[in-house]
């Protein structure tokens, strides 16, 4: 019983692999590139305007 609560607390702990600051910024640049209409691309949000030439 002793050893089993003693090598529960001293395991590894499990590491994120992006820090929130990371995070912040995939999901800005996400939002950016999917959401976001830009008024400089006919009114379309930068992936959708790719799209669109690509299509042409």
């Amino acid at each position: 019983m002793f050893l089993r609560g003693y090598l529960l607390k001293n395991r590894p702990k499990k590491r994120c692999p992006f820090s929130f600051s990371r995070y912040l910024s995939i999901r800005r640049l996400r939002y950016s590139n999917n959401y976001r209409y830009q008024w400089n691309l006919k009114k379309m949000t930068p992936i959708q305007y790719r799209r669109h030439l690509q299509a042409a």
